[in-house]
């Protein structure tokens, strides 16, 4: 929302409950498969509307007049707990000479999983938002930039973390692996054996973090620990993706290996260039602990081992930005709240972080959550060095300005345990 793309920059949409595929989707095919990936089945115009914002407000900003040939047409493909989905333009966005911007409508006969309208209160009519497109395609292939746990051992139930340098494919990136199969383009294992757990995105497509399904403990807020076998070896495996004939440009779907948003196959050695997987480039799997980009390719392989001890020291807020009761805060101000431990990504959402205010209505507040490594000087860690904090940046809407020697509004953010 109200960022930049480019110009073969798929749309990601992340929703807070499963959404029914067969109201986003049309069975283009007509095999009664909601996003069949052989077919490239297109999204529902009826639900969602990609336009350029110049053709809207032609008609009058009212997507009632608008027709299916104004509209931008997209295939559509979804993860498995269908709260991502993903939209390809059939055709490259924008124009090669200047920046276009576009606006998406979801309408209000967008529905959720169980049959039940997915908006409601003030966003019923539906929720739209508009972004810009430049005048250039992504050729830049996506790097890993720091594992935690990459190497040395570690309690038990430590999540296992990936950061990488730009927004990854749903799709490609996240799923559930069980122990004879699943989600396969990420692998961690013991003993050689698969173990079962999800694979969760978060950080607007940037972080990737394992959970297994060994439930072992409560933490300090009731919460579920979830473990990793004890005193064991635990390897891990990043695969990249089968390149086509347009390189980095990953080929297939489904991709057999990680990709960005714009269908670049993963860098795993970091040396610029998407070779594909060891089927492909005859190399193997890149060392991310001490390996070689003139021999290794792009599958990347680490390793640590577990303890048998599990850790529930909690982490604690140690810095926020602005600072308590701060005074005429800019009202395009990102909030910043730093934790003393790497924290879970994923647990960083809208739901745990919250932005209340004073303002009355008619005004709405939206905001989004991404997350920054940290060392243990609070700052960004370089490419390859394991974070030992992490900082939540809040980037939202402006904020309403306060009236001079009048109302003075007031902004309240918050982190639940």
């Amino acid at each position: 929302r109200d960022g930049t793309a480019y110009r073969n920059t798929k749309i990601a949409i992340t929703f807070k409950e499963a959404i029914s595929e067969k109201s986003l989707i049309a069975d283009t095919n007509g095999d009664g498969v909601y996003g069949n990936t052989s077919t490239a089945d297109l999204a529902n115009t009826k639900v969602f509307k990609l336009v350029k914002t110049a053709t809207l407000k032609v008609n009058g900003n009212d997507f009632s007049k608008l027709s299916d040939s104004d509209l931008t047409a997209a295939s559509v493909a979804y993860t498995t707990d269908k709260k991502i989905f993903v939209f390809k333009p059939t055709a490259y966005l924008g124009d090669a000479t200047e920046a276009v911007s576009y606006t998406i409508y979801l309408t209000s006969e967008l529905l959720k999983s169980d049959g039940n309208k997915a908006f409601s209160g003030a966003f019923s009519s539906g929720y739209q938002w508009t972004f810009q497109v430049d005048p250039k395609v992504d050729n830049t292939p996506p790097k890993l930039e720091n594992i935690i746990p990459s190497k040395g051992s570690t309690a038990r139930n430590t999540l296992v973390q990936m950061n990488f340098s730009e927004s990854l494919d749903p799709t490609s990136a996240a799923g559930d692996a069980t122990t004879s199969g699943g989600f396969q383009n990420i692998l961690m294992k013991t003993g050689g054996s698969i173990i079962a757990g999800s694979y969760k995105i978060s950080n607007s497509y940037k972080t990737i973090e394992f959970v297994t399904t060994d439930l072992c403990g409560t933490n300090s807020c009731g919460g579920s620990v979830y473990c990793l076998p004890a005193s064991a070896t635990i390897a891990g495996l990043v695969k990249a993706a089968q390149i086509g004939t347009d390189a980095p440009q990953a080929s297939g779907f489904p991709y057999g290996g990680i990709v960005d948003l714009a269908g670049n196959s993963f860098d795993g050695n970091g040396d610029n260039k998407a070779v594909g997987p060891q089927s492909q480039s005859g190399k193997s799997a890149y060392a991310f602990v001490g390996g070689d980009a003139t021999t290794q390719g792009d599958d990347v392989a680490w390793q640590f081992t577990t303890t048998d001890k599990i850790d529930l020291t909690p982490p604690k807020l140690s810095k926020v930005y602005p600072s308590l009761s701060a005074e005429n805060v800019g009202i395009n101000t990102n909030i910043q709240m730093t934790f003393s431990k790497v924290m879970s990504a994923s647990s960083l959402n809208n739901s745990n972080l919250a932005i209340t205010h004073d303002v009355p209505s008619p005004y709405e507040l939206w905001y989004s959550v991404n997350t920054e490594s940290l060392d243990s000087s609070d700052q960004v860690t370089a490419a390859g060095v394991e974070p030992t904090k992490t900082m939540a940046v809040v980037k939202h809407g402006s904020f309403a300005p306060s009236i001079a020697g009048g109302t003075q509004y007031n902004f309240y953010p918050s982190a639940n345990s």
